[in-house]
């Protein structure tokens, strides 16, 4: 990782410092329009124009974007508060799914009658999945969010596109 980074701070050096070897500088005549034009547009080294001709014109500095916070794991727009969660089930028309054990539904019932119940310890959950459509909408919930975190990885892995899951489960307020 550390050779890694080195690696990046160098070519973020280089890409970004504006110092040049005397070698990899191309010449520059000195009459009046091709001095606007050096002054308009920097000098690049060859191994800018290397640089820029293998990631392209918009190639931004390496080290910034690897240490960058992936905003789209930051966002979790997929985890819905419950009030939040039922408005987008009906708006959707999607599938409910409730992954607690009948022990835990008979404490306390399912959202919906139409909801379907993949008990997430039952020998035969994972066949459950099988027959659904990867790109239909569905809402995953169980008791305190547990489980569905880790079933809504699992089917964000296996390519399920609409997937939401209600935060803190049936029993968070």
């Amino acid at each position: 990782m550390k050779k890694k980074i080195i690696a990046l701070s160098a070519l973020s050096f280089l890409l970004f410092s504006g110092c040049t070897d005397s070698d990899d500088t191309a010449n520059i005549n000195t009459s009046s329009a091709e001095t606007e034009q050096a002054t308009a547009t920097p000098t690049l080294t060859v191994k800018e124009k290397k640089i820029i001709k293998e990631y392209g014109t918009e190639a931004k500095d390496p080290l910034v974007e690897l240490l960058k916070p992936d905003t789209a794991k930051d966002k979790k727009d997929y985890l819905l508060e419950k009030k939040e969660f039922l408005a987008k089930w009906k708006e959707t028309k999607g599938t409910l799914i409730d992954l607690r054990t009948p022990a835990e539904i008979k404490t306390l019932p399912m959202l919906d009658a139409s909801a379907k119940n993949f008990d997430v310890y039952s020998p035969t959950f994972a066949e459950n999945f099988r027959d659904l459509d990867r790109d239909k909408t569905y809402f995953i919930y169980c008791a305190h969010g547990n489980r569905s975190a880790s079933v809504y990885k699992s089917m964000k892995a296996a390519k399920f596109t609409n997937v939401f899951e209600l935060k803190g489960g049936i029993t968070a307020k």
